[in-house]
């Protein structure tokens, strides 16, 4: 595809191209851990398994509110979770993948997931450890506007 575009372009090696992706991973996650310095963080993250079921990622966002009272937000990555989708595994992965970008120069007050089963029991877990749980409020609203459809076309 790229020689019929450009032919004397220079093709890359598939391990150059894995090289090249892990090393510009690395730079965001510097880039990360200076960005969210001394804040005050809500992690938003989306767990999920794609159709094949064979492996599950967490997808991760760090907000909060500068001193200029500015909403500021920075992807904090996509990562392969290879344990199980119990709550509990999925605690043991936020924290493992959390302390790659949250050193001790940040700290977590609050994590907002959607409302599936293991998320409730995830919930739980943070909340014993004094961390605040919050469900997305579009998916609630999603649900519950599910709901409501259901309901209002049985009548």
């Amino acid at each position: 595809m790229i020689k019929s575009y450009s032919p004397t372009a220079k093709l890359i090696t598939r391990a150059k191209l894995r090289q090249e992706i892990v090393t510009l991973s690395d730079d965001i996650r510097k880039n990360a851990i200076e960005i969210i310095a001394g804040a005050k963080l809500n992690i938003t993250l989306d767990h999920w398994t794609p159709k094949n079921g064979n492996s599950n990622f967490v997808g991760m966002t760090a907000s909060w509110i500068s001193d200029k009272w500015e909403k500021k937000s920075c992807t904090l990555g996509m990562c392969l979770h290879t344990g199980t989708s119990k709550g509990s595994d999925i605690f043991d992965k936020l924290l493992t993948d959390m302390t790659k970008y949250v050193k001790e120069n940040a700290t977590v007050f609050a994590v907002t997931s959607d409302t599936t089963g293991n998320m409730n029991k995830f919930g739980q877990i943070l909340e014993e450890g004094n961390v605040h749980h919050c469900y997305c409020t579009d998916h609630v609203l999603n649900l519950t506007c599910g709901l409501l459809y259901k309901k209002i076309k049985r009548r």
